[in-house]
Formats: structure tokens, C-alpha cells, sequence
């Protein structure tokens, strides 16, 4: 269990070693939550540094042991809010808000994840998506599926769901392929009970009811401006022209949730 401490700008790291239930506290500095993710066999907890923006992170091995902590400013990885980390592709992603636009922007590292092993896109550590619009808020969530329902069945894409201020913060969902180039987007529709939001969004790519239909893309946030829990669930995500895209309609779960709320398996 990782958790940022509601009292201190600490995070909390809880899991059980040798039979024994042990809690570790990361120095991070920060006001917001933590992304975490398992990859090669370690455990990446990230945050954002609340005086600097800048991203850092640390990983525990499977013995339990901990690295040192990494700090990204090198690499002009910063972001100021929320933002998720997935394994796709061979790599560990980092998918962020960056940059005074707001671009929804990648970084990767391979291996250990070392400060030598980010990857250069060119001369620089990132890279902005070329998604519908040109800026989206901070929380952002992301997850990864072969086979979700809809596509072609058998190819790996990354699934980035964000809000657009320019849209009243409408929920969008971005797929991306391999090479990090964007091929759909689709969104919540505006008739819908809740589709915007101010807060983390949570995605999480969920085995369908039928597994003949592959798999489904479950999205949670918090509805702005009640900050009151709502879910939906992608059913069907049509990348071709979106005409039989199918998306349920969101839900109130009747939780309050004032910063919205993350997945993860």
C-alpha cells in the first residue's frame, strides 16, 4: 500500500517482509498523491516536489530493499499536478502534464530506470502526444491493454484519459500506439449524468463479462463541481471511426471524493 500521509508531505509505504508487517516514510515533499508502478520486478513509487515541480521517484526490489532516490530535474521532467506511471511497450512511462501550454507529455526509461537510463526523444527526455487539444489538466490517468473491445484484438495501446479545460473539463480518452503517436480519441458524452472533472482521474483495463469481447477500460473520477465519486466503463472502443464506440453511462457511486481516485491492480 503506498499512500501520500495526510499529515506531513511524506509518503507511506506499507507491505509485509519475513511474516512482519512494516511501514517505510519517503521524504518526498509533496501535496499530491503518488504514481506507482511494478516493472522488471521492482516497485517505482513516483511524486511531484511541491517547491520544485520537478518529478522523483524510488524503487523497492523484490527482497524489499529500497534504492536511493532519483530526481528527474536533469532531464526537465516537471509537472505541477497528478500524473500516473505504466509499463508499456518495454518501457516504464511516466504520462504527465508538462510545460507552460499544458501538453500531455511522455517520458520513458528502460532497465533498472537509473538516471542513465531515460530515453532521449532527440535532444530531449519527453515528449508531447498529439492529442485533439492542445493543453489538458493535471491528473490524468493512464493504463495499458491488449484486446480492449473494439480494437483489432491483438495489438498493445496505452489508454490516456484526461480533462480538457477548453471543453469544461470533459473527460477524453486518448489511445496511443507503440511509437507513441496518438491513433483515437473519444470522450464522455456531455448528456451524460457526470463527464467532467477537476480532480485525478482513474483508469484500469478490466477483463470484459464475455471473453469473447476481450477486455474493458474502467474510468473513475471525482464530478466537478460536486466532488462526488461517478464510474463508466468503456465497453466498446471503436478506432476506426468511433461509430460504435460504447461507453456506459456514469454512475454514482454516492462516495465523496475530493480529489478523485486512482486504479491500479
Amino acid at each position: 500500500l503506498v499512500y501520500k500521509d495526510l499529515r506531513t508531505s511524506n509518503i507511506k509505504v506499507r507491505y509485509r517482509k519475513s511474516r512482519v508487517d512494516r511501514t517505510d516514510t519517503i521524504v518526498a515533499n509533496t501535496e499530491n498523491s503518488p504514481a506507482v508502478a511494478e516493472y522488471n520486478g521492482r516497485l517505482y513509487i513516483f511524486w511531484r516536489d511541491r517547491a520544485s515541480s520537478v518529478i522523483k521517484y524510488q524503487y523497492y526490489a523484490g527482497d524489499g530493499s529500497r534504492s536511493l532516490v532519483y530526481n528527474l530535474a536533469s532531464k526537465g521532467v516537471k509537472t505541477p499536478g497528478d500524473f500516473d506511471a505504466v509499463a508499456f511497450n518495454g518501457y516504464l512511462y511516466l504520462v504527465y502534464v508538462h510545460g507552460a501550454n499544458n501538453f500531455v507529455t511522455v517520458s520513458k526509461c528502460s532497465g533498472t530506470c537509473g538516471s542513465n537510463s531515460w530515453h532521449r526523444f532527440g535532444r530531449v527526455y519527453m515528449k508531447d502526444l498529439n492529442l485533439p487539444f492542445s493543453s489538458a489538466a493535471p491528473g490524468l490517468g493512464a493504463d495499458v491493454a491488449v484486446g480492449l473491445n473494439g480494437t483489432d484484438g491483438v495489438s498493445n495501446h496505452m489508454y490516456v484519459v484526461y480533462a480538457v479545460p477548453s471543453k469544461e473539463h470533459q473527460i477524453w480518452i486518448s489511445q496511443v500506439d507503440t511509437d507513441d503517436s496518438v491513433s483515437h480519441s473519444t470522450s464522455i458524452p456531455t448528456y451524460y449524468p457526470s463527464y467532467k472533472t477537476k480532480g485525478t482521474i482513474g483508469v484500469a483495463a478490466v477483463p470484459s463479462a464475455f471473453p469473447s469481447a476481450g477486455k474493458y477500460l474502467l474510468i473513475t473520477w471525482s464530478d466537478f463541481p460536486k466532488d462526488i465519486l461517478y464510474k463508466a466503463m468503456v465497453q466498446k472502443f471503436d478506432d476506426s471511426d468511433d461509430s460504435s464506440t460504447w461507453i456506459t453511462r456514469s454512475d454514482n457511486t454516492f462516495l465523496v471524493g475530493f480529489g478523485g481516485a486512482r486504479l491500479k491492480r
